[in-house]
């Protein structure tokens, strides 16, 4: 499953990212929308765009008339000598509107609206006032060579008289703005409201009904795709952990995300994983105790059975003779042993799972170890046809361990190679070598060896082959499970091969080397 970078994000992220997209996303469709018009307006003849400008709403143009206002007298205050490139960033709003607008720098024009004339805009100037003298004169005049100018020092006029806009001002650098026309629809109409300005304003109305609506939309599709962010594991969580409850079964999880939900999810996945090995290992573990709880009442049963039987020989006088007594009584002697070999195994195989056996760990120097038991062993062996052989590597390498129970592992794995032989010259190499920072210890027969299938359980308790099974003398299948627990107690491994170059089979125990 491909995981994108919102995927790896945390919950946390995901959410202030959502509630952030939220509010930016509205802001950044009404900043687009607004530079859109104004730059329409700033860089296009504004007068064109009048007639669609008062699809405005006559509150909206107002605040719009206000704040253009408002910007050119502060440009004019704060810096001197503009230029028509500044004039036309702060005039186009107004002009588009329906106003002409002109800057006047000492009776000359230095900036008018395009397609505007002089006459219009100060025939629309009807404010008058009284000179010194009483005289009515107007405020804004013009001579014959079309030179501009005004009868007050000092003109600060702005009125808006119904929809008729006026508005004069005059700066210390000598420039002076006229500005005058008619705003459509504008609030400061006296008269009813037309049924034009009514039907602009509803459309208007619901133009912004629209964007709210859109804006709402979009906070509900990002606020579902954040909450299926969140909910989905959630609910595969509640799906899985309730199917495992009551039915038992393992249902992985496809891992969505890789943020703190889709953490637990795999979390849960690897649980859920572990029970399923540890459910399947039981079910292994039982179908082996099982079976080897039969062939045990097998092995046991045989030998009483033998017991038994020259028991009631000897009771019932069918052995005459003191040779057939002394043979019969040898005979329950024999099988006395294997039974009671049989439990001591159980026994030590029980108090080495359980960790009841105390060790007596040292540190001894491996080769040495190995080459005693080589010694051991021939003796043991000596009228018989098994030929025991070592190759040792290092003989300072020292390794902890408890050296009567590693004599008792490599005697197992002896004792085993020879139970199974199929022939009777069988060959075993006792071999050591280092490997990184561990020593190898490598016990090699060229005996029948074992089947593929079998090497990987081979050291399971309750194991057994075929073989053995049908055989009660050919062993319990407890020892190799001992030694596996013995040399894993020292820290070390051991696994079970097929022999190099030839049949057989190859044990090989690695041990931590200590420096």
């Amino acid at each position: 499953m491909n995981i994108n970078w919102f995927d790896r994000l945390g919950v946390q992220r995901k959410i202030l990212i959502s509630n952030f997209l939220m509010i930016l996303l509205p802001v950044v469709f009404v900043s687009i929308l607004v530079m859109g018009i104004w730059g329409v307006l700033r860089y296009t003849n504004p007068v064109e765009h009048r007639f669609w400008m008062m699809l405005a709403p006559s509150g909206l143009q107002e605040q719009m008339v206000q704040w253009s206002l408002g910007r050119l007298n502060k440009m004019q205050v704060k810096s001197t000598n503009q230029d028509v490139e500044d004039i036309r960033d702060a005039s186009s709003v107004i002009e588009a509107l329906g106003v002409d607008l002109m800057v006047v720098n000492n009776g000359e024009i230095k900036y008018i609206t395009p397609g505007a004339t002089v006459q219009d805009i100060i025939y629309n100037i009807n404010y008058e006032h009284v000179d010194s003298d009483g005289a009515i004169q107007p405020l804004v005049t013009i001579d014959t060579t079309k030179n501009i100018g005004y009868n007050v020092d000092n003109i600060h006029l702005l009125l808006w008289d119904e929809d008729m806009l006026q508005f004069i001002n005059n700066y210390d650098d000598g420039d002076f703005i006229i500005a005058s026309g008619r705003v459509p629809f504008m609030a400061k109409t006296l008269g009813e409201e037309s049924l034009e300005k009514i039907f602009v304003e509803g459309m208007f109305g619901a133009a912004i009904a629209v964007v709210i609506i859109a804006i709402i939309g979009f906070g509900i599709y990002v606020s579902n795709r954040v909450s299926a962010y969140i909910l989905q594991p959630l609910q595969d969580l509640q799906g899985a952990a309730r199917a495992l409850r009551e039915e038992g079964k393992f249902n992985i999880i496809p891992v969505r995300q890789m943020d703190e939900l889709g953490q637990t999810v795999e979390a849960f996945n690897t649980m859920q994983r572990s029970l399923q090995a540890e459910a399947q290992q039981r079910q292994e573990y039982e179908a082996s105790r099982r079976d080897m709880m039969a062939g045990i009442c097998h092995d046991i049963s045989t030998p009483l059975t033998s017991v038994k039987g020259f028991s009631s020989a000897l009771i019932d006088g069918v052995a005459n003779t003191e040779e057939k007594r002394q043979r019969y009584a040898q005979r329950i002697y024999d099988m006395s042993n294997k039974i009671e070999n049989l439990v001591n195994m159980l026994s030590d195989f029980s108090k080495l799972e359980m960790g009841q056996v105390l060790y007596c760990m040292e540190s001894v120097p491996i080769a040495a170890v190995l080459e005693e038991f080589v010694v051991q062993k021939r003796d043991d062996y000596k009228d018989q046809k098994l030929q025991l052989t070592s190759i040792l590597e290092s003989p300072d390498v020292l390794v902890y361990i408890d050296t009567n129970q590693f004599m008792r592992v490599l005697d197992n794995l002896v004792n085993n190679s020879w139970k199974y032989r199929d022939h009777d010259d069988l060959h075993i190499c006792i071999e050591s070598r280092i490997v990184n920072d561990a020593v190898q210890v490598i016990v090699e027969d060229d005996g029948p060896g074992v089947e593929a299938e079998s090497l990987n359980h081979i050291f399971d308790i309750f194991y057994r082959t075929d073989k053995a099974r049908n055989d009660v003398a050919m062993g319990s299948g407890i020892g190799l499970a001992i030694v596996k627990q013995i040399v894993e107690d020292f820290g070390g491994t051991i696994i079970a091969e097929a022999a190099i170059g030839h049949k057989g089979l190859r044990m090989t125990m690695t041990l931590p080397i200590i420096k």
